[in-house]
């Protein structure tokens, strides 16, 4: 049986030791994902959900977890509540933020979007304790799905548009004190690389920056990436050098688990749950309902219900592939996102008989979880970029 915790959008804060690539550089990889944000710089990797709701000022008590982040605008005073704690103060069929609210393509304008962007550039220089981002120029490397970037398409100016500027805010982790930030990006230290292709950069290199044995492999040989996130899900193909047709389906990613996992609930047991609220049912892997009647309360468990959504959403994903593409021409089957960890196993038992085909994980050269192998590659390819540039 699945542990459902493995579903469920974490919170994380880890300690990395890397030297800059340049001494007039600070530079963060950020990845602002339909379900979380993760970060990461040369001092720090973080994780947590794209999810925030204004903080209604009426106080907290209590042991406040590291998991807890309050975010305010130094210049409008706004305070909001990021992260697990917004979704875990939800109500469970609360309907004033939507799935497609928070899982659309055009939500940059959307005052949430500033506020997450915001929380994960703090998170990447919150170890930086003596600042030394504030004397250095900032630059940020993140990713968009590739259907995002083709001609025409204003996503990648109004990502840039958020990320660069003036950015005055302050964020407070459980029960520290708050840490103010004041940063400056300009608009040409934003670069924007198609989302597979950091998955690519950090299957090849390792964490000093070398690349590995398996990256003449993965560079010289047709490769598909797989990279399932929760709202969508990318196939990026390359084979003999060339970058072929990549594909992005907004209907194979763990949104649609989520979803379909609480149609069963609301058919079964007549209870409607969000996909925010769902979040503390999948860290407890039991849901509570209520019978009004005869005022009846009960607990029932989460797993197998979750589990057979998610395995039919992952058959349909790997059929879908196969339609797309001609699977056996390829030498690997890169998987990455989140929701391709969560369904790594049973893609390499479904394909275990392509003998031919490499079936690896985005996420094999560093320690840190799945999640990141996006993130960490966007980092990596800018870390060489700037490293090979004089200052």
């Amino acid at each position: 049986m699945i542990n459902t915790k493995e579903f469920m959008t974490k919170t994380e804060y880890i300690d990395r030791k890397d030297v800059s690539p340049r001494e007039d550089v600070y530079l963060i990889g950020i990845d602002i994902g339909y379900s979380a944000v993760k970060c990461i710089s040369e001092n720090t990797a973080a994780v947590f959900p794209s999810f925030a709701i204004p903080d209604n000022k009426m106080g907290t008590f209590g042991d406040l977890g590291s998991e807890f982040i309050r975010y305010r605008n130094l210049v409008t005073n706004e305070c909001w509540l990021v992260g697990k704690i917004a979704a875990s103060v939800l109500s469970d069929d609360d309907t004033s933020v939507s799935t497609h609210s928070l899982c659309r393509r055009d939500r940059f304008q959307d005052p949430m979007f500033r506020v997450i962007t915001e929380t994960g550039l703090g998170l990447a220089c919150i170890k930086d304790k003596s600042e030394t981002y504030k004397k250095k120029k900032i630059y940020v490397e993140t990713g968009l799905p590739p259907r995002y970037m083709t001609k025409g398409a204003s996503d990648c100016e109004d990502l840039t548009e958020i990320i660069a500027g003036k950015h005055k805010f302050s964020l407070q982790l459980g029960q520290e004190k708050p840490v103010e930030f004041e940063m400056i990006i300009s608009s040409d230290a934003v670069h924007i690389m198609p989302q597979p292709m950091g998955t690519l950069f950090s299957a090849a290199v390792n964490n000093e920056h070398e690349m590995l044995p398996i990256a003449a492999d993965l560079l010289n040989k047709n490769v598909l990436i797989f990279d399932g996130g929760f709202g969508t899900l990318d196939l990026y193909p390359i084979k003999s050098h060339v970058i072929q047709q990549s594909e992005t389906y907004d209907h194979l990613g763990m949104k649609r688990v989520i979803e379909e996992t609480a149609d069963v609930i609301r058919e079964r047991f007549k209870k409607d749950i969000s996909v925010p609220a769902m979040q503390k049912y999948l860290e407890s892997g039991r849901f509570r309902w209520f019978e009004a009647k005869s005022f009846t309360t009960r607990e029932e468990p989460l797993d197998k219900i979750l589990e057979e959504s998610s395995k039919n959403i992952c058959d349909e994903a790997i059929e879908k592939t196969f339609q797309v593409y001609h699977v056996y021409e390829y030498d690997y089957l890169l998987v990455t996102g989140g929701t391709g960890a969560a369904w790594f196993e049973q893609i390499g038992e479904k394909l275990k008989n392509m003998e031919t085909l490499s079936i690896i994980s985005g996420a094999q050269n560093d320690s840190l979880p799945d999640i990141f192998s996006n993130v960490r590659g966007y980092y990596m390819f800018r870390y060489s970029d700037l490293a090979s540039r004089k200052e």
